[in-house]
Protein backbone atom coordinates (compact mmCIF):
# COMPACT_ATOMS: atom_id res chain seq x y z
CA UNK A 1 0.00 0.00 0.00
CA UNK A 2 1.15 3.82 -0.38
CA UNK A 3 0.84 5.45 1.98
CA UNK A 4 1.63 9.77 2.71
CA UNK A 5 2.11 11.16 5.97
CA UNK A 6 1.62 14.92 6.82
CA UNK A 7 4.76 15.51 8.77
CA UNK A 8 5.83 19.48 7.42
CA UNK A 9 3.72 22.19 8.23
CA UNK A 10 3.73 25.05 10.86
CA UNK A 11 0.37 24.21 12.38
CA UNK A 12 2.29 20.29 13.21
CA UNK A 13 4.32 20.65 16.85
CA UNK A 14 7.71 19.04 16.08
CA UNK A 15 7.19 15.85 18.36
CA UNK A 16 4.16 15.45 16.50
CA UNK A 17 5.59 15.37 13.67
CA UNK A 18 8.42 13.12 14.46
CA UNK A 19 5.75 10.46 15.93
CA UNK A 20 4.12 10.70 12.51
CA UNK A 21 7.52 9.98 10.33
CA UNK A 22 8.24 7.17 12.94
CA UNK A 23 5.62 5.82 11.41
CA UNK A 24 6.12 6.20 8.06
CA UNK A 25 9.15 4.43 8.27
CA UNK A 26 7.82 1.38 9.21
CA UNK A 27 5.55 1.32 6.70
CA UNK A 28 7.33 2.46 4.04
CA UNK A 29 5.24 5.53 3.62
CA UNK A 30 6.52 9.09 1.98
CA UNK A 31 6.31 12.63 4.09
CA UNK A 32 3.96 15.19 2.78
CA UNK A 33 3.33 19.11 3.84
CA UNK A 34 0.05 19.51 5.25
CA UNK A 35 -0.90 21.90 2.64
CA UNK A 36 -0.10 19.97 0.13
CA UNK A 37 -2.90 17.98 -2.07
CA UNK A 38 -2.76 13.82 -1.65
CA UNK A 39 -0.86 12.30 -4.08
CA UNK A 40 -3.05 10.70 -7.21
CA UNK A 41 -1.31 7.14 -6.11
CA UNK A 42 -2.22 7.59 -2.05
CA UNK A 43 -4.10 4.37 -0.70
CA UNK A 44 -3.82 5.60 2.81
CA UNK A 45 -3.28 9.02 4.57
CA UNK A 46 -2.06 9.37 8.34
CA UNK A 47 -1.89 13.01 9.77
CA UNK A 48 -1.89 14.50 13.17
CA UNK A 49 -5.37 15.88 14.54
CA UNK A 50 -8.04 16.09 12.50
CA UNK A 51 -7.91 19.27 10.44
CA UNK A 52 -9.06 19.55 7.41
CA UNK A 53 -5.66 19.67 5.35
CA UNK A 54 -6.19 19.41 2.02
CA UNK A 55 -4.72 15.67 1.20
CA UNK A 56 -7.66 14.84 4.36
CA UNK A 57 -9.82 16.23 1.96
CA UNK A 58 -8.51 14.73 -0.69
CA UNK A 59 -8.99 11.20 0.83
CA UNK A 60 -12.78 12.07 2.05
CA UNK A 61 -13.42 13.05 -1.66
CA UNK A 62 -11.45 9.63 -3.15
CA UNK A 63 -12.44 7.55 -0.53
CA UNK A 64 -9.12 7.24 0.61
CA UNK A 65 -8.81 5.21 3.99
CA UNK A 66 -7.29 7.72 6.22
CA UNK A 67 -5.53 7.02 9.55
CA UNK A 68 -5.92 10.35 12.52
CA UNK A 69 -3.84 9.70 15.35
CA UNK A 70 -4.09 12.19 18.34
CA UNK A 71 -3.99 12.00 22.21
CA UNK A 72 -4.43 9.05 24.39
CA UNK A 73 -8.22 8.43 25.58
CA UNK A 74 -7.18 8.05 29.01
CA UNK A 75 -6.09 11.11 31.41
CA UNK A 76 -3.36 8.86 33.64
CA UNK A 77 -1.77 8.19 30.05
CA UNK A 78 -2.80 11.41 27.83
CA UNK A 79 0.63 12.82 27.93
CA UNK A 80 2.39 9.92 26.95
CA UNK A 81 0.30 7.97 24.93
CA UNK A 82 -1.28 8.28 21.69
CA UNK A 83 -4.52 7.30 19.73
CA UNK A 84 -5.70 5.72 16.81
CA UNK A 85 -8.61 6.76 14.60
CA UNK A 86 -9.77 5.20 11.51
CA UNK A 87 -11.37 6.45 8.96
CA UNK A 88 -12.35 9.74 10.98
CA UNK A 89 -13.74 6.86 13.88
CA UNK A 90 -12.77 6.32 17.44
CA UNK A 91 -12.04 3.64 19.38
CA UNK A 92 -14.87 1.07 16.90
CA UNK A 93 -13.83 -2.42 16.45
CA UNK A 94 -15.82 -2.68 13.57
CA UNK A 95 -12.70 -3.32 11.25
CA UNK A 96 -10.93 -6.21 13.23
CA UNK A 97 -12.40 -9.74 13.76
CA UNK A 98 -10.89 -10.51 17.07
CA UNK A 99 -9.60 -7.59 18.29
CA UNK A 100 -11.30 -7.98 21.84
CA UNK A 101 -9.50 -11.37 22.61
CA UNK A 102 -6.38 -9.79 23.02
CA UNK A 103 -4.98 -8.43 26.06
CA UNK A 104 -6.00 -4.63 26.50
CA UNK A 105 -2.90 -2.16 26.81
CA UNK A 106 -4.52 -0.58 29.37
CA UNK A 107 -6.75 -1.12 32.40
CA UNK A 108 -8.37 2.01 33.50
CA UNK A 109 -10.72 1.81 36.85
CA UNK A 110 -14.16 1.92 35.46
CA UNK A 111 -17.08 3.20 38.12
CA UNK A 112 -20.62 2.14 38.65
CA UNK A 113 -22.92 3.63 37.07
CA UNK A 114 -23.94 6.37 39.41
CA UNK A 115 -28.33 6.06 40.25
CA UNK A 116 -27.95 9.45 41.10
CA UNK A 117 -26.56 13.01 41.11
CA UNK A 118 -27.85 16.97 41.64
CA UNK A 119 -25.77 18.44 38.11
CA UNK A 120 -25.93 17.58 33.91
CA UNK A 121 -22.44 18.43 32.93
CA UNK A 122 -22.34 19.97 29.37
CA UNK A 123 -18.15 19.17 28.27
CA UNK A 124 -17.61 22.52 25.94
CA UNK A 125 -14.83 21.93 22.70
CA UNK A 126 -12.15 24.29 21.33
CA UNK A 127 -13.88 26.94 18.96
CA UNK A 128 -12.68 25.32 15.85
CA UNK A 129 -14.68 22.37 16.11
CA UNK A 130 -18.16 24.61 16.50
CA UNK A 131 -17.03 26.51 13.67
CA UNK A 132 -16.31 23.84 11.13
CA UNK A 133 -20.04 21.95 11.99
CA UNK A 134 -21.42 25.27 11.17
CA UNK A 135 -21.98 26.12 15.12
CA UNK A 136 -21.44 28.84 17.11
CA UNK A 137 -19.61 27.65 20.10
CA UNK A 138 -21.56 30.07 23.31
CA UNK A 139 -25.22 29.58 21.43
CA UNK A 140 -24.41 26.11 21.34
CA UNK A 141 -23.38 25.89 24.88
CA UNK A 142 -26.73 27.76 26.13
CA UNK A 143 -29.24 25.88 24.03
CA UNK A 144 -27.40 22.24 25.25
CA UNK A 145 -27.32 23.22 28.26
CA UNK A 146 -31.46 24.35 28.42
CA UNK A 147 -32.11 21.39 26.76
CA UNK A 148 -30.12 19.06 29.31
CA UNK A 149 -31.64 20.75 32.44
CA UNK A 150 -34.46 19.78 30.43
CA UNK A 151 -34.56 16.15 29.81
CA UNK A 152 -32.36 15.23 32.91
CA UNK A 153 -34.58 17.47 35.32
CA UNK A 154 -31.50 18.94 36.89
CA UNK A 155 -29.40 22.15 36.55
CA UNK A 156 -26.68 22.02 33.96
CA UNK A 157 -23.51 22.97 34.62
CA UNK A 158 -20.69 24.41 31.68
CA UNK A 159 -17.71 23.49 31.29
CA UNK A 160 -16.13 25.64 28.61
CA UNK A 161 -13.04 24.20 27.00
CA UNK A 162 -10.43 26.24 27.00
CA UNK A 163 -11.12 27.85 30.35
CA UNK A 164 -11.88 31.33 29.84
CA UNK A 165 -9.93 34.14 31.18
CA UNK A 166 -10.82 34.74 34.92
CA UNK A 167 -12.51 31.07 35.66
CA UNK A 168 -11.46 29.22 38.41
CA UNK A 169 -9.47 26.20 36.50
CA UNK A 170 -10.80 22.82 38.07
CA UNK A 171 -9.84 19.47 37.02
CA UNK A 172 -12.56 17.33 35.43
CA UNK A 173 -11.87 14.67 38.16
CA UNK A 174 -12.46 17.38 40.90
CA UNK A 175 -15.83 18.77 39.24
CA UNK A 176 -17.38 14.68 38.77
CA UNK A 177 -17.05 14.35 42.42
CA UNK A 178 -20.09 17.26 42.59
CA UNK A 179 -22.89 15.76 42.47
CA UNK A 180 -22.74 14.69 38.50
CA UNK A 181 -25.22 12.65 37.57
CA UNK A 182 -25.00 12.80 33.46
CA UNK A 183 -22.72 14.74 30.90
CA UNK A 184 -23.26 16.39 27.06
CA UNK A 185 -21.06 16.86 24.63
CA UNK A 186 -20.35 16.73 21.30
CA UNK A 187 -17.12 14.93 20.51
CA UNK A 188 -14.89 15.73 23.78
CA UNK A 189 -12.61 13.47 24.61
CA UNK A 190 -13.48 14.10 28.17
CA UNK A 191 -16.34 11.64 27.35
CA UNK A 192 -14.27 8.89 28.29
CA UNK A 193 -13.38 10.13 31.80
CA UNK A 194 -16.75 11.16 32.19
CA UNK A 195 -18.19 7.51 31.21
CA UNK A 196 -15.29 5.82 33.11
CA UNK A 197 -16.25 7.63 36.45
CA UNK A 198 -20.02 6.06 36.03
CA UNK A 199 -21.35 9.34 34.80
CA UNK A 200 -24.16 8.67 31.86
CA UNK A 201 -23.07 10.66 28.53
CA UNK A 202 -24.71 11.65 25.76
CA UNK A 203 -23.03 12.15 22.47
CA UNK A 204 -24.28 14.41 20.21
CA UNK A 205 -22.05 13.35 17.69
CA UNK A 206 -20.45 10.36 15.42
CA UNK A 207 -16.79 10.86 16.07
CA UNK A 208 -17.63 10.91 19.92
CA UNK A 209 -15.02 8.84 21.21
CA UNK A 210 -17.65 7.09 23.95
CA UNK A 211 -20.48 6.82 21.12
CA UNK A 212 -20.61 3.47 21.49
CA UNK A 213 -21.66 3.73 24.99
CA UNK A 214 -23.20 6.84 24.89
CA UNK A 215 -27.23 7.30 25.43
CA UNK A 216 -29.47 6.83 23.04
CA UNK A 217 -30.55 10.17 22.31
CA UNK A 218 -32.37 12.76 24.39
CA UNK A 219 -35.19 10.90 24.69
CA UNK A 220 -33.58 8.23 25.74
CA UNK A 221 -32.11 9.46 29.18
CA UNK A 222 -34.08 7.68 31.61
CA UNK A 223 -33.40 4.20 29.76
CA UNK A 224 -30.78 1.96 31.80
CA UNK A 225 -26.84 2.63 30.85
CA UNK A 226 -25.32 0.98 28.21
CA UNK A 227 -23.90 -2.53 29.56
CA UNK A 228 -21.16 -2.59 27.23
CA UNK A 229 -18.32 -0.13 29.12
CA UNK A 230 -15.57 -3.20 29.40
CA UNK A 231 -15.69 -3.91 25.65
CA UNK A 232 -15.86 -0.38 24.48
CA UNK A 233 -12.57 0.59 26.91
CA UNK A 234 -10.90 -3.07 25.43
CA UNK A 235 -11.60 -1.46 21.73
CA UNK A 236 -9.94 2.06 23.10
CA UNK A 237 -7.08 0.80 24.87
CA UNK A 238 -6.13 -0.58 21.23
CA UNK A 239 -5.98 2.71 19.45
CA UNK A 240 -2.90 3.77 22.00
CA UNK A 241 0.21 3.37 22.00
CA UNK A 242 3.66 5.21 23.39
CA UNK A 243 5.55 6.93 21.39
CA UNK A 244 8.78 6.99 23.01
CA UNK A 245 8.80 2.98 23.42
CA UNK A 246 9.67 1.34 20.03
CA UNK A 247 8.04 -1.76 20.74
CA UNK A 248 4.39 0.69 20.83
CA UNK A 249 5.22 2.09 17.60
CA UNK A 250 5.97 -1.43 16.16
CA UNK A 251 2.66 -2.66 17.63
CA UNK A 252 0.95 0.45 16.05
CA UNK A 253 2.18 -0.01 12.76
CA UNK A 254 1.02 -3.50 12.59
CA UNK A 255 -2.34 -2.34 13.69
CA UNK A 256 -2.47 0.21 10.75
CA UNK A 257 -1.06 -2.78 8.40
CA UNK A 258 -3.72 -5.14 10.25
CA UNK A 259 -6.87 -2.52 9.53
CA UNK A 260 -6.29 -1.39 6.18
CA UNK A 261 -8.12 -3.83 4.07
CA UNK A 262 -11.23 -3.41 5.93
CA UNK A 263 -10.53 0.40 6.27
CA UNK A 264 -10.27 0.12 2.31
CA UNK A 265 -13.58 -1.59 2.45
CA UNK A 266 -15.32 0.93 4.47
CA UNK A 267 -13.87 4.22 2.50
CA UNK A 268 -15.07 2.25 -0.76
CA UNK A 269 -18.66 1.75 0.92
CA UNK A 270 -18.64 5.34 2.06
CA UNK A 271 -18.04 4.76 5.44
CA UNK A 272 -15.63 7.23 6.42
CA UNK A 273 -16.01 10.73 8.25
CA UNK A 274 -14.56 14.31 8.40
CA UNK A 275 -16.33 16.77 10.58
CA UNK A 276 -17.89 19.42 8.88
CA UNK A 277 -17.54 17.99 5.51
CA UNK A 278 -20.25 16.96 3.58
Amino acid sequence: MRVYGATRGKHIPRSKARLTAELLLRLGGQSISRQDNLPIDAELLIQWGGTVTPALMGAYKRRVPFIILNSGYFDATRGRRFSISINGFHGISMYVDGLLDRPARAHPKIKPWRKDGEFVLILGQKPPIYEILGLQMEPWLRRTAQRAAEAFRRPALIRPHPFLPGLRQRSLQAVLEDGIYAAVTLSSNASVATTLAGVRTLALHPTCPAQAVSIGGWESVDDDPPSNREAWVQSLAQREFDEFARVELDKAAAFIEEVYPAAQEHANAGQIYVKGVK
